[in-house]
């Protein structure tokens, strides 16, 4: 419902020591072929994480949203005392 009303996105990594903040505006993407490799990929990946076979899995996210982010900005960080100053990158798309 928020993507719906309003598109704008951060996608961000788990690890705030390495640290990488994507933004941008979010796409609905239907399942289709398009989408079906990916199933594949994610699914042989994380099924058992998710405690099912990679057939399961590819079933559960077909029922699941999916949207395509087209990046605006991102930023990334390694925040160790020795890599902050040095480390520190932004990228922008225009």
């Amino acid at each position: 419902r928020n993507l719906a009303a309003n598109d704008r996105i951060t996608v961000t990594t788990e690890d705030p020591t390495r640290f990488v903040s994507l933004e941008g505006r979010a796409e609905r993407v239907e399942a289709g072929p398009r989408i079906e490799p990916v199933l594949g990929d994610y699914g042989g990946k994380y099924a058992e994480f998710a405690g099912g076979t990679a057939e399961e899995f590819a079933e559960f996210m077909r029922e699941t949203a999916f949207y395509r982010v087209t990046p605006e900005r991102a930023f990334g960080i390694i925040e160790t005392p020795e890599d902050f100053a040095k480390r520190a990158t932004r990228w922008r798309w225009t």
